[in-house]
């Protein structure tokens, strides 16, 4: 999470990334590139990890109390 809100703070006091992509290599520092490019990786993890969760929550406490989540 720590991350992904280096990603979206990166947006506000990097006012070139509005012009151009972060990960467009001719026009980005290696600095404002990593930061984009490990992003990528953050939203899927966290996504799984949001999957697996629910999963155990679901399999501990059945399904109608995973219905809550929905």
């Amino acid at each position: 999470m720590i991350i992904m809100s280096l990603d979206h703070v990166r947006d506000y006091f990097h006012a070139f990334s509005y012009l151009h992509d972060p990960t467009d290599l001719p026009h980005t520092s290696a600095p404002i590139f990593l930061t984009r490019w490990i992003t990528h990786y953050c939203a899927p993890t966290f996504m799984l990890l949001a999957g697996i969760s629910a999963c155990l929550y679901g399999g501990k406490n059945g399904k109608k109390a995973l219905s809550y989540f929905c």
